[in-house]
């Protein structure tokens, strides 16, 4: 039973604990020299799919427009996937202004996945930008990204998100503590071994020949996207200079629904690329593994670990009594009126987190719920 127990527990541990360790220790990011002139800047095909986004969608563009990128290099395509508010009048009166913006107007709803296809359709650049509606880049942001994919010959770079302003409300803080957290170990995997585990869907630049089909209904497209060109050999990079901002969440509720709907993209694409664990071992399949199948999995280890540890209990065993005390003692603080307390909230964050996992996990072996991309509500 006790080597059950420590089974049970080890993907967890190597997961949030050796895997960044080992990242850390033997994987520095790259100290490149920073430069943001090509002696020929190549044309860009921004590509925005956008579902009533109307609050953010003109200071969207107009953070592409006011860029250091050269406008006449620029092809900013919006795709209104059925809005029902103001989005497409406040794009149409921005390409009057400016000719590089179009709009796609879609009245029937087709979903993120679906949209980014139609829109690669009509791009006139071989490089596309996919980004999201409520993602201003820093202004520059492009030449970043552009000067990387040549430096590199990446297939894809992402751009590094940033919360646009510290906000204190719990949410906030605790998702800012993990994107750092997260942010640390995708640098060091592209500066390892040129790939990245989890682009920022909101921000990356790939070449147009590389984008696969997505499926209809996928619901993280932006993993789907990336993992594919990995398993084909391409390089995928992380661009730390690349900067772009994004409000902080601070509705629970809404982030909790945004990470459920995550989960259940998590374990479509697990099944999609479940062989690249026997095809491409070693260091994609180690790094799919450890960052990604593991922490997907760890509320499933959790609830197996307690038959062994319940067990173990009985007998008086000390780990396993340790193991169910802490267990016990964290859900207690989590829902206590100390949960706010700075140490406590990381605790309630991850159990908060896995929750959603494993209502994620639910909800795709039923196959309940709706396969329609809602974007998240902005201006919280």
């Amino acid at each position: 039973m006790e080597y059950l127990l420590l089974l049970m527990l080890f993907p967890v541990w190597h997961s949030y604990v050796l895997y960044p360790f080992l990242l850390s220790l033997f994987c520095r990011p790259r100290k490149e020299v920073i430069s943001t002139h090509l002696d020929i800047l190549p044309g860009i095909s921004v590509l925005i799919a956008a579902r009533n986004e109307e609050s953010v969608i003109e200071e969207k563009l107009m953070s592409l427009i006011k860029g250091h990128y050269p406008v006449d290099k620029l092809d900013i395509i919006v795709g209104s996937d059925a809005s029902t508010d103001s989005t497409d009048e406040i794009v149409s009166r921005l390409a009057a202004s400016y000719p590089c913006i179009r709009l796609l107007r879609f009245d029937r709803r087709k979903g993120k996945s679906q949209m980014l296809g139609h829109l690669k359709g009509h791009a006139r650049h071989e490089l596309l930008l996919l980004t999201d509606a409520n993602v201003f880049l820093h202004p520059d942001c492009l030449q970043e990204l552009v000067y990387m994919a040549d430096r590199r010959s990446a297939g894809l770079v992402a751009a590094e998100i940033r919360h646009s302003r510290k906000d204190d409300r719990m949410v906030a803080a605790d998702e800012h503590r993990f994107q750092r957290f997260e942010n640390r170990m995708k640098s060091r995997e592209s500066a390892c071994w040129d790939l990245v585990m989890g682009v920022e869907g909101g921000c990356f630049l790939i070449r147009r020949e590389l984008m696969p089909e997505i499926p209809a209904n996928a619901l993280v497209d932006d993993f789907y996207i990336a993992m594919s060109l990995m398993q084909d050999g391409h390089r995928v990079i992380w661009n730390s200079q690349a900067l772009a901002f994004e409000d902080p969440s601070t509705d629970e509720s809404e982030e909790f629904r945004r990470k459920v709907r995550i989960s259940r993209g998590n374990f479509q694409n697990l099944g999609h690329f479940r062989n690249v664990l026997i095809r491409k071992p070693l260091p994609l399949g180690y790094a799919f593994l450890s960052h990604k199948i593991f922490r997907w999995l760890t509320p499933v280890f959790l609830l197996l670990s307690l038959i062994p540890a319940g067990i173990l209990a009985f007998t008086g065993h000390v780990f396993a009594l340790s193991y169910l005390a802490f267990l016990l003692l964290a859900a207690l603080l989590s829902v206590s009126p100390l949960h706010q307390a700075k140490g406590i909230r990381s605790i309630r964050h991850w159990l908060w987190m896995n929750i959603a996992l494993l209502k994620g996990l639910i909800l795709h072996i039923t196959k309940q719920g709706p396969y329609v991309w809602e974007p998240t509500k902005r201006k919280q």
